[in-house]
């Protein structure tokens, strides 16, 4: 599974990852990635468009993987303090700790040869925590179709998945928008299901999934 890296720095300055941070702070991965959306927007007045990893910001590196969906933020030491003004006192203690360890183990630079050991252990561990990722999503995604079954709902996913309908990234929110638009004029409720990635994501009745993808009837 590939990984691509965005706004690295060459010198792989000290940083804290998002999936460390909510492991510290006992929130999920997705919550961080949200809170770290979040700060960067308010810190830097962004806006959507460009979307978050296409701006260059000094002390944070952005990862993501071969589907395009953000794997994981590390965060420099300025960057990850301000992240940790919205938590509570015992997630910014586990955090501050954390980093003033780190800091101990940073007596020298390291050598080219270590860079390279690091950078390549930090790809193995992110390529197992994308497949561990994944399992849990086949999970969720399985608890979905079962929820959906009895419900008659369906997230997009769920809806392409059961009906063998493969479609790009960037289609398939299409979908989702025009799912939402549809629902909206008819007075029908949108449904919402938790989420690995995103923390939750909307689901449709399937009358309104069939029109949208044009297979009614």
């Amino acid at each position: 599974m590939g990984l691509m890296v965005l706004n690295a720095s060459e010198t792989f300055p000290l940083a804290m990852s998002s999936r460390e941070i909510a492991e510290l702070t006992g929130k999920t991965h997705g919550h961080v990635l949200r809170d770290i959306r979040k700060m960067l927007k308010n810190l830097y007045h962004l806006d959507d468009k460009p979307k978050l990893d296409q701006h260059k910001i000094q002390g944070v590196t952005i990862e993501k993987d071969d589907r395009g969906y953000i794997a994981r933020i590390d965060l420099d030491k300025d960057h990850t303090l301000t992240l940790l003004t919205g938590y509570n006192d015992q997630a910014r203690l586990r955090v501050v700790r954390r980093w003033q360890a780190l800091e101990k183990t940073q007596v020298r630079p390291l050598s080219p040869a270590e860079l390279m050991i690091a950078h390549g252990q930090a790809l193995l561990a992110a390529e197992r925590d994308q497949a561990e990722q994944a399992e849990r999503i086949a999970r969720l995604e399985q608890r979905v179709d079962l929820m959906g079954s009895d419900t008659g709902y369906r997230t997009i996913t769920a809806y392409m998945k059961q009906n063998g309908i493969r479609l790009p990234i960037s289609e398939s929110r299409q979908k989702g928008m025009a799912a939402a638009k549809l629902a909206r004029e008819r007075g029908e409720r949108i449904g919402s299901i938790p989420d690995e990635r995103f923390g939750s994501v909307n689901s449709y009745p399937i009358d309104v999934l069939d029109e949208v993808f044009s297979l009614a009837g």
